[in-house]
């Protein structure tokens, strides 16, 4: 697994795992600093989310990320 984006929220890790799995990637998040229990207990992260690809999908993905925030 290759990171390909820092999410600086939860819901926008959220947003963009879906974007991508919609186009058939799989696609994980990682918090880069917390405890996961605080997602849970705040409702959602203050602290950045690593999105991380399979390294075969890893052009497809940065080429979708980079059209979906493009604008």
């Amino acid at each position: 697994m290759v990171n390909i984006f820092v999410a600086k929220t939860t819901q926008e890790a959220d947003l963009i795992i879906g974007m991508l799995k919609n186009n058939g990637i799989y696609a994980e998040k990682e918090g880069i600093a917390g405890s996961p229990s605080m997602d849970w207990y705040m409702g959602s992260s203050v602290y950045c989310q690593d999105i991380f690809v399979d390294e075969r999908d890893e052009e497809k993905a940065l080429e979708l990320v980079s059209a979906f925030f493009s604008k």
